[in-house]
């Protein structure tokens, strides 16, 4: 951010007149920085290194995200729950997966690494809740590469 001073005065007959800026030096806007940081109270938000796929259902006899990576349940923050999802998403990352689901609000699951999941082969579930998986669903993942 940058911005320009101007040194001006309105003249007697009202128009305005430039004068050199070390005639201001004595008004307190001429002691700001001309240059700055924009924005430097707002943190700048990442964007997602993943997408959403949606809410689909598993089965206890035929998972269909095998690897259960981690349970963070107990590390839920209800007011910033994507504060979890990117917890699982970092997990993935670091197991070298594409997909990711989150189960029962907190459980990160995985498919094997180098496998596209049939992540939607028990249908569509109806019990997710803000990126989040509820009991027998899985939240489902992909990271974006590149």
């Amino acid at each position: 951010m940058t911005r320009s001073l101007k040194c001006q005065m309105t003249n007697d007959q009202g128009g305005i007149t430039s004068l050199p800026i070390h005639t201001c030096e004595h008004y307190q806007i001429a002691k700001l920085p001309t240059e700055g940081n924009c924005n430097f109270d707002i943190p700048c938000v990442a964007k997602p290194n993943y997408s959403p796929l949606g809410c689909f259902k598993d089965d206890d006899a035929d998972r269909t995200f095998p690897r259960y990576l981690k349970n963070l349940r107990l590390e839920i923050d209800w007011y910033n729950i994507n504060a979890t999802i990117k917890a699982c998403a970092k997990l993935a990352k670091e197991h070298n997966v594409v997909y990711f689901a989150i189960q029962y609000y907190g459980e990160c699951w995985t498919a094997k690494p180098g496998t596209v999941p049939d992540y939607d082969k028990h249908g569509p579930a109806d019990n997710c809740w803000s990126g989040v998986g509820g009991s027998w669903s899985n939240y489902v993942y992909k990271m974006i590469t590149g």
